[in-house]
Parts: structure tokens; sequence; C-alpha cells
């Protein structure tokens, strides 16, 4: 340094008691993807399929996935005597990692079948080589990692090969052993979430056998990993066998009329409910997570028509079923994929090879049974009401509802009709016009209905059009009670009707043109404050079916309103390890999405779904720059995006400002994750010292490294790191 030149370097910090982050687990809910048949290939990348692309990453997470299994083979890339991974390997798993990460997708790694050394080899005794193993690979694998926030997850393993409770000790062993090697390193990962595997990943299995989990110094950051793939039969067998045959079609709704020996006979969907019920009450109740690591079907593309259509259709909702209930059950599911028949990605494009299957998977419909009804939207429910006959059907499609039913009639003491209902509390009105009605019987009915209950007998309401009888106008006033009267002749469809609840005063009207309106009947009796609201046919003919159409219904809550518009003023506040996240009201909205990207424009995943004028995303990076949008959302579903706002978390800790001489410049430096902290500088005459004629370095809070030209003859140049 040369000779009258003095500086003085001060650390400006700020002593805080910092609070515990909020560690994440996974993104709720968890939309999942594995990148099956890559990356754990004994036989090393590429020779199962084409190796991993960052096009390909993109495109996950562009589909609406937030969350990336990664298969590894750690053994097969190791030294079999020092267990040394291959530093290149090791390379590549962390490039895909990134990529992952820079979409801000969640990931976990894990050490899958690899040749069966931990899997294959459970005997009820613990082998002292797979425990150096297990101890040597994770701690490498921990140690390359241990900078990697809680997005980044490990797993022990895939499958292990487990079926008595000796051979489950063992496994607990090496779990153990997994645990200590992963928090031994330091780090983020002394907090990082670990996934434990159950004995053979079976649900059944892991609820009779899994009854304690690893010892782990860092209480609840432990998550159990299961798989699904029941009933085998539909997900992957490819020719029959003499314990079972082949299913093509799962699922009530899509059970094949023609080829009814390919449908499911068992592990439909009270089956699948049932079993994830097992999973939510022995570990979800008790506060460890449960992960699905690994579901799916095979996709059967030599099946010739119409069962190929069906069954691709089955698949669809066979998927997203999984998804659904999985979610609703508190647990994290993960779609199986590889490439080849089937791939729901081009591995190298990263461009949606099946777009009906990413639909369902990400929290889009399934597709309906070919020549199905698109479905009722909700609120809206329906079923048949009483004793039919033959089983209706309903659907909605361009603002059009399409009902299909038989039964003998709405009248009497009970009555047999398809109903298409929501729920409605209080004075209430329905209105509807039935624009068609098949004459099935001249006393066929299409019209709408107020209703007790949905039994049979249930006290109504009901103004209907016939095809031949005009409009009718009809009353239960008890349960089990006859029904009361009348009807207009000469009037045909397209015909308006109308019903209002006042109290218990319920009036039925008719209008040729929805607007100019004639009183049909009137009557009083007591219903419950909730009542059943909805559309209504009957055939009259217990034998066939009749279609009725009806469009411009109005029920409450019905037509919805519009979209709200995006959220305005979206402000991002950094913190130490978090970001605060506040914007203003849009109207119209009931709820907010947040989204979160490393990238400016693009790489966007929903970090919150259930927020109101605020979020504080958690668990963040310090140093690293955030990006955030908003979305309002209301049942009419979701606005666009909101401005971005942009933000980087930096520690609040107490830190040192380096600094080293090169000429008449100063090269100053500073810990990555306090990058936001300004660098402030005075120049002073010696006699002066620090004075107060700080000023902020520009562009100081956007690095954490600056060179800065110092002009000796200034005598004295103080610096200071500041937080903001």
């Amino acid at each position: 340094m040369h000779r009258q030149l003095n500086a003085s370097i001060v650390a400006n910090v700020w002593l805080l008691m910092l609070p515990l982050g909020a560690f994440a687990q996974l993104p709720a809910p968890t939309c999942g993807w594995n990148l099956g048949n890559t990356l754990e290939p004994p036989c090393g990348e590429g020779c199962w399929g084409p190796p991993a692309t960052q096009a390909l990453i993109n495109g996950v997470a562009h589909a609406g996935f937030n969350a990336v299994r990664i298969p590894c083979a750690w053994d097969s890339h190791a030294n079999q005597s020092t267990y040394q991974i291959d530093p290149a390997f090791l390379a590549r798993v962390k490039q895909v990692v990134d990529w992952c990460l820079a979409t801000n997708l969640y990931v976990i790694i894990n050490d899958h079948w690899d040749g069966g050394w931990l899997e294959n080899n459970l005997t009820g005794t613990v082998n002292p080589t797979i425990n150096a193993k297990m101890n040597s690979y994770w701690t490498q694998i921990a140690t390359t990692f241990a900078g990697y926030d809680n997005r980044l997850l490990f797993a022990a393993a895939n499958e292990p090969n487990v079926d008595t409770a000796t051979k489950m000790s063992e496994l607990m062993t090496y779990y153990n052993t997994f645990v200590n090697a992963v928090r031994g390193t330091g780090g983020s990962n002394t907090a990082r979430w670990l996934v434990v595997q159950g004995p053979n990943t079976d649900i059944d299995t892991t609820t009779n056998l899994m009854n304690a989990l690893p010892t782990d110094p860092t209480p609840g950051r432990l998550m159990v990993e299961v798989h699904y793939y029941t009933p085998w039969n539909f997900c992957g067998l490819s020719s029959d066998q003499t314990w079972g045959n082949m299913f093509y079609f799962w699922g009530q709704a899509y059970h094949s009329p023609t080829n009814p020996s390919r449908n499911a006979t068992w592990g439909e969907e009270d089956y699948l409910d049932a079993e994830f019920q097992k999973m939510t009450d022995k570990f979800v109740s008790q506060g460890i997570p449960v992960m699905i690591g690994e579901f799916g079907a095979m996709k059967r593309t030599t099946l010739s028509e119409p069962d190929l259509d069906l069954h691709l259709a089955s698949r669809t909702y066979f998927h997203k079923y999984i998804v659904d209930s999985a979610q609703s059950h508190g647990l994290s599911p993960f779609f199986w994929d590889t490439p080849g028949t089937g791939q729901a990605f081009d591995w190298t494009s990263g461009a949606v090879y099946d777009p009906d299957n990413v639909t369902a998977l990400t929290g889009g419909p399934a597709l309906p049974p070919p020549g199905a009804l698109p479905p009722v939207p909700l609120p809206w429910l329906t079923q048949d009401i009483g004793t039919v006959g033959v089983s209706g059907t309903a659907g909605y499609t361009k603002s059009v509802f399409t009902l299909v039913g038989a039964g003998a009639d709405i009248q009497g003491t009970a009555d047999a009709f398809r109903f298409v209902y929501l729920t409605a509390t209080g004075d209430c009105t329905i209105t509807a016009r039935v624009s068609s009605v098949q004459n099935v019987n001249p006393w066929s009915k299409a019209g709408v209905m107020i209703r007790a209950s949905l039994d049979a007998n249930a006290a109504n309401a009901f103004v209907a059009v016939t095809p031949s009888n005009g409009v009718t106008w009809q009353y239960r006033s008890s349960t089990g009670g006859g029904t009361t009267w009348n009807n207009t002749n000469n009037l045909s469809v397209p015909y308006w009707v109308k019903l209002v609840r006042s109290g218990n005063t319920f009036t039925a009207y008719r209008a040729p043109d929805g607007a100019n309106w004639t009183q049909q009947g009137t009557a009083t009796f007591t219903l419950a404050s909730t009542v059943y609201v909805g559309l209504a046919l009957t055939s009259h003919n217990s034998s066939t079916l009749d279609t009725a159409k009806f469009d411009s219904v109005a029920a409450p809550g019905w037509p919805p309103v519009a979209p709200p518009a995006a959220p305005t003023g979206l402000s991002a506040v950094p913190g130490d390890a978090q970001v605060a996240l506040s914007w203003n009201a849009s109207a119209g909205a009931t709820t907010y999405y947040v989204k979160s990207s490393l990238a400016s424009g693009s790489g966007y995943a929903i970090i919150a779904t259930n927020a109101s004028l605020s979020f504080t995303h958690t668990g963040l990076s310090n140093g690293t720059l955030y990006y955030y949008v908003a979305r309002a959302v209301n049942a009419s579903g979701e606005s666009g995006d909101s401005t971005e706002a942009s933000a980087r978390p930096t520690s609040s800790a107490p830190t040192k400002l380096g600094y080293v001489t090169a000429g008449n410049q100063f090269q100053m430096n500073w810990p990555r994750d306090h990058t936001g902290w300004q660098l402030q500088v005075q120049t002073n005459s010696l006699g002066v010292g620090i004075g107060t004629n700080w000023s902020i370095v520009s562009g100081s809070t956007l690095t954490n490294q600056l060179a800065l030209p110092v002009n000796p003859a200034n005598g004295a140049v103080f610096f200071r790191l500041v937080h903001p």
C-alpha cells in the first residue's frame, strides 16, 4: 500500500436475533415429474434414451410441473475400491439440478436401482460394505450441494426389497447412516429435507413394517416415499398371465360396453382412496410428509378402435385421479416418465408429446369417455333420483346443459328423473329456457325444480315443459305426500320457465321470450332453509331415455362472475432469506396466486395459492435475485399476470468487508449472501479521520465485489458496508 494512503475498512453491522426460516418441503399442491431412464442407467446416461437437455427441463416447468425427481446411479459411477464418485458424473448431475432450480422447480435426487447394490441385497444382516458406501456416497453428494437451498431434497434409495421386520431393521441402519452423512457435511444440509423409502415403496407393506423413522439430529425434516402402480393389470401388464389379465380401461365411467373383459375389476377409485388414506393416517396426520415418488400407467398404443380412444381417455382419468386424490390426502405425487412409448415430453426439445396426459397431470381435466357429454361444471352436480330404470347422464358445453334421463314420472308420492343441481340457502330463483325435449311420451317433462332433498319422495316445487301437454306446474308439500298439479296446453319448446322461492312460498312462471312472464301457479309449504335447486328431466318411461337441452340458465351463483382483473401495485421487499410481497385488491377476486422465477418473464412456478393481499416467500438463498408475479382468482378462473416485481434477499448477519489493493485501486469484496448491502465511501484528510460525509457507491447493491480507483493525494479513504 502507498505510504501516503491510509484506508480504514469499517463494517457497519446490525446485531439481530434471526428467526428460524420456514423450510418448505415440496410445493403445495405438488405436480411432480420424474426424469426417468436418464441419469440412473448403470451403463451411463444416454444408453436407455436421450440425455437430458436444458430445453427438456424448461419444457417441464412451462407445462405446469413444479417439482422434479431425478433418479441417479451413484454406485455405477464410483470406484469400487475407494467408493469415490466419478467427478464428471457428479458435475453432470449438478448441471441438471441447476437447470431445474433456475426454472424454480423443486428437485429430489436419489440413489435409484443402480444395479441393485442396496435394494436387492437386503438380507436382515447389516452389510459393512453397503453401509460404508452409503456413508461415502452421501457425504460426497451432500458436500457438493451443501450451499444449495431447501428446494433441493435428498432421497436415500428407490424401492428397497424389504418384506420382514428383520430386513426393515437392516434398512433402518442404512437410513441412519444416510441421515448422519448428510447432516455431517453442514451448510444447508443441516436442515435439508431428506426422504426415506417405505419397504418396497408399497403402501400396505409400509403401513405394516415402517413403524419408526431414522434418528435425525434435526427434527421434523424427514419425508416418507411410496410408489403406486395399482392395479398392475392396468399400469404395467403387457400380456395376460395365469394370475390375471390385462386391463385396458380404469374408472367406473370408462368401462367398455363392447369389450367388458378388459374393464378393471378391482383397484379403482374407492380402492385408491383407501390406500392413500393409509398414508394420511400413519404419517401425514403425525406431521410426516409423504410423496408418491412414482406412479403411471402404460400407454397401449397398439389397441384398435374403439378400444384405443377409450383406453387413452381412461389413462388420463387414472392419472388425474391419482394426482387429485394424493393432493386431497396431503401427499405429493410424481409421474413416472421415460423416453419411449407414452413419454410426455420430447427429451431433446422439451416439446409436449402427450398434451392430454400433461393437462390431466397438472390440474386440468381428464379426457371424457369417447362420445360422452362434457361434465357439468362446478358448482353443479348431477345424479338420477329414485328408480329410473335406465341410468341417465348430463353434460355442459357452450352454455347449454344437456340432460339424458329416464324414469316413470315426477308425480304421485315419489319421483324418478335425472337432476342437475346445486344448493341454495334462503330466498332463491332459478330460470331456464327449455330449448328441446324429446317426445318419448306426451308427458315427458323438462323444467326447473326446488327440492328438499335428493330422496325420491322429497317435497318439491317444479315447473316444466312437455312435448304435447304444454307447461305444467306441480308440487309435493311434504315428504311422501301426493302431488298437486296443473298445466297450460298449446305451449311448446323452446319455452322459458322460472321458479321463485320467497320464504316458504314457491311461485312458478312461464314466458315465450324470457321477458313477458305469466304466473303458472303458486303454493306455500315449509322447506328447510337450504334446498336443492336445479334442472330436472323425466322421460315418463322407465325403459327409455329422453334428452332435453337447457340454455340461458340462471341460478344462485350461476352464471359465475367473470375472472377478475390482474392485481396492480405488486411490491417485493427483500429480507433475510425471504421476500415480503404485497399488492392491491382486484375487484371480484376471492384469493390470489403468487408465482416466482429465477428468470425475468419466464419459468414461473406457483408458490402460493391461497394468499390474501400479501405473502412472504421464505427459505430463499440470500444474494439471489427472485422475480414475482401475482394473479387474482375467483370461481370463474384466474386473471393474467400482474406487472413483474423483483427482489434480492440478503443476509442481515454481521459480516466482514474484504479488500485487496492493485495499484491505485481497492478491489472490495463481501459474502455473496450479503449482496444488496450498500458499500459507502468517504474521503477525508488524515487529520479529520472518519466523518459523516458518507456516500453510496453506485451499483454496489447489485453485486458483492467492486474495483474502485483511489487517488493517493486524497489522504484517507474510508469504506463501510451497510445493511439496506
